[in-house]
């Protein structure tokens, strides 16, 4: 190993640890109803994240990563997981403008990783899925296109199970899950069969028409709890 990949590594864990820290801040001032404060430091570690996951020009010809523990894919979820968290504590925090921006650069930054990341009709259908969501989260009503792109991708895939057990798809149908259940919006066990285990683009209708009411409700209740967001 190189000096200079010998020093990335060690700093990848550097930012690991301010990562967990930034979490850790951010769940606790989101507990407390600190929105905004909240909002920066789920902002901070996402963005820890995305560092985390790009790929280097020096890599570009073996395909390796900066942290080799865990997948670039992986690394982009968990950084979209929490800019999402964000954007929500904006919306709650009653900055709209802020939220809208933070959406669209997460909008952005899945375009631009689109190339190299997303190289598979599923993972394709993952990106605008995400996209889709960030929007709905955002209160922007032109959702729809995201998710036609999506469920578009995820016809007639082989093994849905399988990519439903891959890096990124689990969480973000478990976010939806877990907040549907925190605001006491009931989901039939034949539904949560089919939506999260069986069908990618079950998937997609169910958000597209239950997702809106859920993140409502949030809004309304003012506050959320969840173990993936």
């Amino acid at each position: 190993m190189s000096d200079t990949f010998r020093d990335e590594f060690v700093h990848s864990h550097q930012i690991l640890e301010l990562i967990s820290a930034y979490t850790e801040e951010a769940k606790e001032r989101h507990g407390d109803a600190e929105f905004e404060t909240a909002a920066e430091y789920y902002t901070a570690a996402g963005y820890g994240e995305l560092m985390l996951c790009k790929q280097l020009p020096d890599h570009a010809d073996t395909g390796d990563v900066t942290l080799p523990s865990a997948s670039p894919l992986a690394r982009l979820g968990y950084g979209m997981k929490r800019l999402l968290a964000a954007c929500l504590c904006y919306r709650l925090a009653g900055r709209p403008a802020r939220c809208q921006n933070l959406s669209e650069r997460a909008r952005l930054t899945l375009t631009d990783n689109s190339e190299w990341l997303f190289t598979e009709r599923p993972k394709v259908g993952l990106c605008h899925e995400i996209r889709g969501d960030f929007m709905i989260v955002a209160g922007n009503e032109d959702f729809h296109a995201a998710y036609d792109t999506a469920a578009l991708q995820y016809e007639d895939i082989e093994s849905d199970f399988g990519w439903q057990m891959e890096d990124g798809f689990g969480d973000f149908t478990q976010i939806v899950e877990e907040l549907a259940a925190d605001v006491g919006y009931d989901l039939p066990d034949d539904v949560t069969e089919l939506v999260y285990k069986n069908s990618l683009d079950e998937r997609i209708e169910y958000k597209r028409t239950h997702f809106p009411d859920i993140i409502d409700r949030v809004i309304a209740s003012g506050n959320w709890n969840s173990d993936v967001l």
